[in-house]
């Protein structure tokens, strides 16, 4: 399996993939609160 994984990687260019990637939590309704949360943790360390 992950020999399988890895050639369709390497067969499908950078942009391709990010762009697939890029809206795969587009509809997901706890973004918003998931981004909030990482917000917060990071503003402990900066």
């Amino acid at each position: 399996m992950k020999d399988a994984i890895d050639d369709w990687l390497r067969s499908q260019s950078s942009r391709t993939v990010l762009l697939m990637q890029a809206g795969a939590l587009a509809d997901d309704d706890s973004l918003a609160e998931l981004r909030a949360t990482i917000y917060q943790a990071r503003e402990k360390y900066f």
